[in-house]
Formats: C-alpha cells, structure tokens, sequence
C-alpha cells in the first residue's frame, strides 16, 4: 500500500509540474512514462510485479487530467444551467471525449515508451 501511494503522489506532482509549461498530453505522458520507469524500478529491486502498483497511479492519473484543465466543470454544469443553445451543451460534452481520449493517447505512449526503454 505505501509503493501505491508513492507512485500516485509521483504520478499527480509530474503531471501538474510539467503541465504547467508544456501541453496536457505530453505531461500525462512523461507522467506515465516515469511511472513505468518506477515500476522497472520495483522489479529490478526484486519485489515482484509491479503492475499492482501501477494500476492505482494511471487510475489516478485520468481524473487529474480533466480536472486540472477544467474540462469536466464545462462538461457537467453547462450543460445542466444551459438548456437554451444545444450547440453550446454538444460542443462542452464533446470537449470532455476529446479531452479523456488525450489522456489515454498519453497513458498509451508513455507507459509502451517506459517499458521499451
């Protein structure tokens, strides 16, 4: 329990740092991409397999993305206090997809970088 916590403190404290100077996708990227580090890491230390304690970090990794940038608020609450213009309701839910589907593009990229490496 306390490597999982470690590595989802690691995960949210990469994520916000290199997010503020590069793009949400490639700081979920790094992000993931040092998780993957910490889990061979683990391994090579001779503690077994590190996917159970990787898991927890990339799960914490998808609401913090979306969080961060504010795109969940526009996703639920416009639509919810904004029933006139479905244009604007469409645009924010599309908006949220979009944003979700980045930050599996990155987990994606950087977890497959971390493990080649």
């Amino acid at each position: 329990m306390p490597v999982q916590l470690l590595f989802g403190c690691a995960a949210y404290a990469i994520n916000y740092f290199v997010g503020m100077y590069v793009s949400s996708l490639l700081a979920i990227t790094t992000a993931a991409f040092a998780i993957g580090l910490m889990g061979r890491l683990y391994v090579c230390i001779g503690f077994g397999s590190p996917h159970t304690h990787i898991v927890p970090a990339a799960l914490m990794m998808i609401p913090t993305g979306l969080g961060a940038r504010n795109n969940l608020l526009a996703g639920v609450l416009k639509p919810v206090f904004n029933t006139n213009d479905i244009g604007v309701t469409i645009q924010d839910s599309l908006t949220v997809a979009i944003e979700t589907m980045k930050i599996v593009l990155g987990l994606s990229v950087g977890f497959i970088l971390s493990f080649l490496y």
